[in-house]
């Protein structure tokens, strides 16, 4: 089985899950369909589709129909999960020293297949329950809206892995003036105090526009687009307002200041002709050519 990309216009691409003939899996092309037709981001799809690879090359291991799917069935396939060795892995992906799949990863591929359940479900395709209805806690706390829902269930999945929550990892401030010491042009200086003041992903930072900047406000605007060149989406439909010191704003315009105007574009990051190797690991895929 493979996960193919498919280019549907100038700006957009799908894919498609195939089975070990070639051809599309039509479970799963539908439900693909679907989230395009919803408009997910394109990064979300590219996900769900090799999360549900994963899921129907379990199914072909174990010789299982995947609308007939009970609860022990669900628990062989998180222990599936956590074994390397009971599927195929691609050459690309082993690293040295690699432990099994941790509980967050399981859960969001469990999150995966109980939208795809949800979306069969609702079709009358199968009648697989992975999620169950069940109340709000109680507790002390109660928030503005509880009288309206404190008596409407929720879903919850039948199965999950427990996992510890950890705080996300951060460069010391040791790192970062490396990082900072060794830039050779403004565009990347920009670039990594941009990240760092604000916390954008590198992709929201890669598709601003210039339209995006409010250099006298020392604001930076981060828009929804659906026709970013690097298929990145804003996780909210709304447009945030960052806003910046003017130190930020000041090697922003030494950057802009150093451009070619024949070179110049609506993105604010662009592809210089040479390129620092830290610049090159730090944007990887995303750099805007």
């Amino acid at each position: 089985m493979k996960v193919q990309k498919i280019k549907l216009n100038q700006l957009d691409y799908s894919w498609l899950v195939l089975d070990n003939n070639y051809l599309p899996i039509e479970p799963i092309t539908k439900f693909i369909r679907y989230l395009n037709n919803v408009d997910k981001s394109p990064f979300t799809v590219r996900s769900y589709a090799h999360h549900l690879k994963l899921y129907w090359e379990f199914l072909e291991a174990k010789q299982l129909d995947w609308k007939k799917i009970n609860l022990s069935h669900w628990a062989v396939f998180v222990s599936w999960l956590r074994d390397f060795n009971d599927h195929n892995i691609n050459v690309i992906d082993i690293v040295e020293d690699r432990s099994a799949r941790k509980p967050a990863t399981i859960n969001v591929i469990l999150g995966c297949l109980s939208s795809f359940y949800r979306y069969h479900n609702q079709l009358g395709n199968t009648n697989v329950t992975i999620t169950e209805p069940t109340s709000l806690p109680g507790n002390r706390y109660k928030a503005l809206l509880h009288h309206v829902f404190k008596h409407k269930p929720v879903q919850r999945r039948i199965i999950s892995v427990r996992q510890i929550k950890e705080l996300p990892k951060t460069i010391t401030e040791e790192q970062f003036i490396q990082l900072n010491d060794a830039c050779t042009n403004y565009r990347d200086k920009f670039l990594i105090w941009l990240l760092y003041e604000t916390g954008l992903r590198i992709g929201q930072a890669l598709a601003l526009r210039h339209e995006d900047m409010i250099c006298w406000d020392n604001e930076i605007r981060v828009k929804y687009r659906t026709q970013n060149l690097n298929q990145v989406r804003n996780k909210s439909y709304k447009s945030n307002t960052l806003h910046v010191s003017k130190h930020v704003m000041t090697l922003y315009s030494e950057y802009i200041s150093t451009l070619d105007q024949n070179r110049t574009a609506d993105y604010v990051f662009i592809n210089l002709k040479t390129i620092p190797h830290f610049a090159t690991l730090l944007l990887k895929k995303h750099l805007l050519i």
